[in-house]
């Protein structure tokens, strides 16, 4: 589990790659394995993923299972 304010989020869906900023419209999509990349004042964080969901609430909030 990981839990922490970032500026970005890009990760790999069915659909192709996105990217969540800030104020971003809620969204639910499948995900591929492969990286999700996180960034925050300027460092990177790149996690393994083996699929699942992600779930962009309106609230600034993502929830990847």
């Amino acid at each position: 589990m990981y839990q922490a304010e970032v500026d970005q989020v890009s990760v790999d869906t069915k659909m192709g790659q996105i990217t969540i900023l800030p104020d971003h419209l809620p969204l639910v999509a499948s995900l591929v394995p492969g990286e999700l990349l996180l960034k925050n004042d300027n460092q990177e964080t790149p996690l393994a993923i083996s699929g699942g969901f992600i779930e962009v609430q309106k609230d600034n909030k993502v929830i990847i299972l």
